[in-house]
């Protein structure tokens, strides 16, 4: 009996230090609000996809560094993990020796990251949205701290 108990307890402690795998989605009001603090710009860019109904949003998100991320609300989670997949495949096609990647996922996102040939790419799928950056292998510090900002 003793061991069960202990088993709940082990279980009910790993899934609150995970979250259960799950993390918050966005919306673009949110995330204009946490970037802007950060001294970041916002550009609406939905008019660049007009031609795709299944983006309902489109931020361009940038700094006087130059860092840009970009940012989208999809019309699904399935269309928003499809928008993910063939980034990430687009992105590792040309890795070259040497190349770094890592991926997570959980119950509602999938994470992925590449340093390949003096580039960083990171790209977050959470729910319906997706957050997506390439920028020099020495930037990759800004996208680490303005995508934790953004729970992304």
């Amino acid at each position: 009996m003793k061991k069960i108990i202990y088993c709940l307890c082990l279980t009910l402690c790993i899934l609150s230090l995970t979250g259960c795998g799950n993390k918050k989605a966005l919306t673009v009001d949110e995330v204009k609000k946490i970037v802007k603090k950060d001294g970041y710009s916002v550009n609406n860019n939905k008019s660049q996809y007009e031609d795709y109904d299944d983006i309902k949003e489109a931020l361009v998100i940038f700094n006087s560094d130059g860092i840009q991320l970009e940012f989208y609300v999809l019309d699904s989670k399935s269309d928003a993990y499809d928008m993910f997949k063939d980034n990430r495949d687009t992105i590792s096609e040309e890795k070259a020796v040497g190349f770094k990647e890592n991926s997570s996922k959980g119950l509602n996102y999938h994470q992925y990251t590449l340093t390949n040939n003096g580039t960083y790419s990171y790209i977050s799928q959470i729910g319906k949205t997706l957050l997506l950056a390439t920028v020099s292998e020495e930037d990759e510090a800004y996208i680490m701290n303005i995508t934790n900002k953004l729970g992304y």
